[in-house]
């Protein structure tokens, strides 16, 4: 709404307002007029008939009271005249016979007289204190109704033509008064527009002309601070375009993959490096693209292994929750984190993340698996060495227990023979003796000798002591000479080795770490072929293998598995290769320990019962000094299987080496 329009309507509400208390206290003040005045009259007819027809009523001259009836209502507004006795009974009437019959009411306002528009006035014909009857009178109110009615349309109408004529006098006024205010509007909306500097006008002295002038001082003060703010930009713009330029181009030369990321997780950069060690290539430069496609489903093709953690203790994750984990990983990460995760292709990947005011992140992201190698490539050194400096100590220790047991053994053997030839010849002298004394006819005197000393049962028994006592003598033996072949230090290199009799040397040497919970068969092949191999190195092998197999069926048995332990060493070759498989029906292995159990340090003994390194010492004997590989399959409940595969042409180049 202009504000022309505003002064018009203003004015007219003011005109309208004070005209219509103008209207309604005239037409007020002349109803109550009129009305005071039709009431005055209706009184003074009916007093004045009163007093017209009072000798007439006295005297009972009816035909006077019927004239001076009939002249009565032909004066204007009367609509009938009604005189009657003091007794009640109507002497004379004239006038509307339908108003006549109805009983007469006394009406003391015009309100009253609104349901027929007749005043009913009466007034006492009286001599001295007596009543002689009473005149009753009615005017009718129509015509004050029309009088008023008539006045209150003329002066609406004169209102009415009032508000026109100060409708227009008001919209001449405030177009007068507006021209100058629209003039300023108008040269408002040319700055508003970008006309900085315009200036209108000037006319007059009033306020009017001051608000134009100082309008023109601001229009020239906004031209001067858009230039200057111009001049800012342009030399800002030109610094930012600078900076952006050296910071692109350090982004883009750096070696390490830097990915910037905002507050609703969409990639909005990413460097040279960042496409090569992804191989993201197909991504358009400056494209932004949502987070979870560019860090899973684009290096989805090269692959993401299970995390693990700058401490290098990787935590096993399923296929399908690989990419859900690796999110909550990173909306979980304080300001600032670090993090390592794999690539199928055993690329370790070191990310640093730090979060940036607006919500996003940048992460940093470097190749480290070269210096995971080395590491990983210098603890197997150390634990290998490790391994076989232990082994070389055992070796050194248990050989020279099995030298120091061997001279006992040896008089032990020799005196056992003696011994047992002896007996034999004593029991030869005796059974002569007394079959002489019995020819002699001298049994008394052997009866009671044979029950003295129990010669029946010694003869009996002696022969079957001696011979248990021959067999444990030679167990010992084979014992002390597997420990001898086993642990001997002068076999630490590679050398022409039978795999069978290996074997058969470390089931002897962990007969008591298996024989009170499973039953251990061997099917060999004796057609087998010795190889050049380190036979201490491989009797290692197959002592921690036998050994791990026998805890899983204590472990199973230990749970209430009644089911009894079995342990089967199966040798066998084909033409490439020969095969060393330990199997056991133990509790077997889950799947996330399955996938660590070569792991360095990992172990799921109870502390103090495992080191962790025998699973790893053992793979790196087998795939790194002899070429070969070991395997396991294993399922909960059902056992677990190892498989040693030794090629037929590597085990030179182990010789080699170990020489």
């Amino acid at each position: 709404m202009s504000f022309r329009l505003k002064t018009v309507i203003g004015i007219a509400l003011i005109e309208i307002v004070l005209l219509a208390v103008l209207v309604v206290s005239g037409l007020g003040y002349l109803r109550s007029s009129n009305e005071a005045r039709l009431i005055e009259q209706a009184r003074t007819s009916s007093k004045l008939l009163a007093t017209m027809t009072t000798d007439a009523v006295v005297a009972l001259d009816l035909a006077t009271i019927t004239e001076l009836v009939t002249q009565a209502i032909d004066n204007p507004g009367i609509s009938y005249a009604r005189v009657r006795h003091a007794e009640g009974d109507v002497l004379a009437s004239a006038g509307d016979a339908m108003i006549l019959k109805r009983p007469f009411v006394a009406d003391q306002t015009i309100a009253d007289a609104e349901i027929d528009n007749i005043y009913d006035v009466s007034s006492p014909i009286v001599i001295g204190s007596t009543v002689f009857g009473t005149v009753e009178l009615g005017l009718s109110t129509t015509q004050l109704h029309e009088t008023l009615a008539e006045a209150g349309e003329w002066m609406l109408g004169i209102a009415a033509a009032e508000i026109l004529l100060v409708a227009a006098f008001g919209s001449m006024l405030g177009g007068f008064l507006t021209r100058q205010l629209s003039r300023l509007q108008d040269a408002a909306a040319r700055v508003a527009a970008g006309d900085f500097g315009y200036t209108m006008e000037l006319r007059g002295q009033d306020e009017l002309a001051d608000t134009a002038h100082s309008f023109n001082t601001m229009s020239t003060a906004l031209l001067a601070y858009r230039n200057r703010a111009e001049d800012v930009l342009r030399e800002t713009d030109n610094r930012r375009v600078q900076a952006e330029d050296r910071l692109y181009a350090a982004l883009q030369n750096i070696p390490q993959a830097v990915t910037i990321i905002n507050g609703v997780d969409q990639v909005i950069h990413i460097n040279r490096a960042c496409r090569e060690m992804y191989e993201l290539d197909a991504i358009p430069e400056g494209m932004s693209i949502p987070l979870d496609r560019m860090v899973f489903e684009q290096v989805h093709n090269v692959g993401l292994m299970p995390s693990v953690d700058v401490s290098l203790k990787s935590r096993t994750v399923s296929e399908e929750d690989r990419i859900r984990i690796q999110l909550e990983q990173m909306a979980g990460l304080e300001e600032q984190a670090q993090w390592e995760f794999q690539l199928f292709d055993q690329r370790i990947i070191l990310n640093h993340m730090c979060r940036l005011p607006d919500g996003g992140r940048v992460i940093v992201s470097t190749d480290v698996s070269e210096l995971h190698r080395k590491a990983e490539d210098r603890r197997r050194e150390e634990f290998t060495e490790l391994g076989k400096q232990r082994l070389e100590s055992l070796g050194t220790l248990a050989g020279g227990i099995a030298h120091e047991l061997n001279t006992p053994i040896q008089f032990v053997d020799s005196n056992l023979g003696f011994i047992k030839d002896a007996a034999n010849r004593l029991s030869s002298y005796a059974k002569e003796l007394e079959d002489e004394l019995i020819k002699n006819k001298r049994q008394a005197v052997i009866a009671p000798l044979n029950e003295r000393y129990d010669v029946d049962f010694l003869r009996e028994e002696m022969p079957d002591a001696l011979e248990q006592t021959e067999d444990g003598l030679k167990r010992i033996t084979d014992i002390v000479k597997a420990i001898k072949i086993y642990s001997h230090p002068g076999q630490s290199n590679a050398q022409l080795t039978n795999l069978n009799e290996v074997i058969r040397n470390a089931v002897t040497v962990t007969t008591n770490q298996w024989r009170y919970v499973a039953e251990l068969k061997t099917e060999i092949d004796d057609t087998i072929a010795p190889l050049v191999v380190n036979s201490g190195e491989l009797g290692q092998v197959l002592v921690n293998l036998i050994i791990n197999a026998a805890d899983a069926i204590k472990e199973r048995r230990d749970q209430g598995d009644p089911q009894d332990g079995l342990i089967t060493i199966t040798a066998c070759q084909d033409e490439n290769s020969v095969y060393m498989v330990v199997t056991d029906n133990g509790t077997g292995m889950p799947e996330e320990v399955r996938k660590r159990i070569f792991d360095p340090f990992y172990t799921t003994k109870e502390i103090g019962k495992g080191t962790g390194q025998g699973l790893s010492i053992s793979r790196a004997i087998i795939c790194k000094n002899h070429s070969g590989n070991l395997a396991v399959d294993s399922k909960p409940g059902e056992g677990t299987r190892f498989v040693i595969q030794l090629p037929r042409d590597a085990t030179i180049a182990a010789s080699a080496s170990a020489g």
